[in-house]
């Protein structure tokens, strides 16, 4: 880990799996390497200076939280090859930043498990919500009645949303759905909800 002929532009591999980007990184791009199968769990936290990420076809795995306080992260590429994607990818620790100028992510056409619409990140079924795009500039968003589930932290910090309306294939809502969403006003549930956290709505403008 400590040798430098071990790391290539800032990025530590190990075989096949980047481990780790160094935070202190300059580049505003990152292309991870072609060949490489896992993208490490936090392999991307604190990197405050890169703007995009472009992940090629031969990644399998993307570990948990793996983009965590990318401060300053606009956009992301997800290859065709990417079969898992650790929990809340965006998702920034407790002295971190949220992903607050993400606008975009896109899923190539060919991958079999993920897809996005919008920029907004899916399971290919469209059966879950995995991540909507903290930066995204959308007033209103509407999550189609063919999810099941929302992602944790799918929302988090969303200051653009006012209006949020919940389809109809969501039976129960967990915490965070809307924590941090200072600006959001109306939050429309469907008919078919059974449960409803306490929490989801916590540090967020809904008064309940």
């Amino acid at each position: 880990y400590s040798n430098p002929k071990n790391w290539e532009d800032d990025i530590f591999y190990v075989d096949t799996c980047l481990v780790e980007v160094n935070w202190k990184t300059e580049a505003e791009h990152i292309a991870v390497k072609e060949g490489t199968r896992i993208i490490e769990a936090h392999a991307f936290a604190l990197c405050k200076n890169i703007k995009s990420i472009t992940i090629p076809d031969s990644v399998e795995i993307i570990g948990a939280q793996a983009f965590e306080s990318c401060s300053s992260l606009e956009s992301v590429y997800i290859g065709s090859g990417v079969k898992k994607i650790g929990g809340a990818p965006f998702i920034f620790d407790v002295e971190g930043k949220p992903c607050s100028k993400l606008k975009n992510i896109e899923v190539s056409k060919d991958n079999k498990n993920y897809t996005s619409v919008d920029g907004v990140l899916f399971n290919k079924g469209m059966t879950e919500l995995i991540q909507y795009p903290i930066g995204k500039n959308q007033k209103e968003y509407i999550i189609s009645d063919s999810v099941t589930k929302i992602g944790y932290g799918a929302f988090c910090f969303c200051d653009e949303l006012i209006k949020l309306t919940v389809g109809k294939g969501i039976t129960v809502i967990d915490d965070c759905l809307l924590f941090g969403c200072d600006n959001i006003e109306t939050v429309i549930l469907p008919e078919t909800l059974t449960k409803l956290d306490g929490g989801a709505f916590k540090y967020s403008g809904i008064k309940y």
